[in-house]
């Protein structure tokens, strides 16, 4: 879905309205990426790469607060969760617990009707964001594709919730084992999109063992990683190559103290690497359009109406015509102010 509508080449019209994508470049800014990614308004590999990966981020950030929660108790759970969090890391049977018995209070259709709002929710927050951004024709379909992937996000998500032990995503930079992070390595070469990776369910309702959680699941295929053989391709030595984190990892018991905590599933990042030639675009274009600026500014500067005397001539010999701004300053230098002495 993301490569289908943000790696494709883009209206001219599109990219020339800079006003569209201010939000869209905001919104990439978030605790774990400091800095925005670059967003050159051009069509190039580059640019379809980082359009992609900011949607990705994007909608990373909306599941995480909306769907990828332990319970759907609370409109705005964040709190709840972090209780949830830090009672987990000191003691998980009561956590488990007490978790198990909030998801008992919710009934079927209660459960029903706060996913519905929260998918409502992810896509109205996503659309607004980059709706304008698509062709016409593409918006009422892109909803439609954006409402079935969330949907079946907080289908497997329903299941992970009534584990014994608490799953969550976390974009946290902390976590800095190479086998935490893998590269997005999006390639207009490959066949299908990238989709969001969410851990799935194991050992049935009746809790889980951590070992038994490494394995991704087969029905949602994560966005496709880089081999670290080939050269081509980016690759991440150590945390200090990661430009942006793109998708979140999923771990258990998600504390301040990491060595607490154990990795499910790996998250997707940008490398320093893949940023380099879309910040150069961007500039690249900066530069351009501030001297196409100052060069507009300048014929207009040279070109400036001149005034007329009552015979209808003007102070360059010239009927209707226009001066240059040295011979306009000339005249009025001459005291004459438009006038002839004499």
């Amino acid at each position: 879905m993301a490569e289908t509508y943000f790696y494709v080449d883009f209206p001219k019209d599109v990219l020339a309205n800079s006003s569209l994508w201010k939000e869209f470049k905001a919104k990439s800014l978030t605790l774990a990426n400091p800095s925005p990614i670059p967003l050159p308004l051009k069509n190039s590999p580059a640019a379809n790469k980082m359009r992609t990966s900011a949607f990705l981020a994007l909608l990373g950030v909306e599941l995480s607060e909306h769907i990828f929660q332990p319970v759907y108790f609370l409109d705005n759970g964040h709190e709840l969760s972090r209780v949830l969090s830090r009672l987990a890391s000191t003691d998980p049977e009561i956590e488990s617990y007490l978790r198990s018995v909030m998801l008992m209070t919710i009934t079927a259709p209660m459960k029903a009707d706060m996913i519905r709002s929260r998918v409502d929710l992810v896509v109205k927050n996503v659309t607004a964001c980059v709706g304008q951004l698509l062709v016409p024709g593409k918006q009422a379909e892109f909803r439609v594709e954006l409402a079935s992937f969330c949907n079946r996000a907080a289908t497997q998500w329903e299941q992970i919730q009534q584990l014994k032990e608490k799953v969550e995503p976390s974009f946290k930079r902390i976590w800095n084992e190479e086998a935490s992070w893998k590269p997005l390595g999006l390639s207009a070469a490959d066949s299908s999109p990238p989709k969001g990776q969410v851990p799935a369910q194991t050992n049935g309702n009746n809790g889980t063992s951590r070992s038994s959680k490494k394995s991704p699941p087969s029905s949602s295929k994560p966005p496709r990683e880089s081999g670290h053989g080939d050269p081509t391709k980016p690759s991440i030595s150590n945390i200090c190559d990661i430009a942006a984190v793109i998708w979140p990892l999923f771990c258990v018991n998600e504390s301040d103290e990491c060595d607490r905590d154990v990795l499910l599933t790996a998250g997707y990042v940008l490398c320093e690497a893949e940023l380099k030639a879309a910040k150069e675009e961007e500039n690249q274009l900066l530069i351009s359009g501030t001297r196409r600026g100052a060069r507009q500014s300048q014929r207009r500067s040279r070109t400036l109406p001149i005034m007329s005397d009552s015979n209808g001539g003007d102070h360059n010999g010239t009927v209707g015509g226009e001066a240059t701004g040295e011979e306009t300053v000339k005249v009025f230098q001459k005291g004459g102010g438009g006038q002839r002495s004499g």
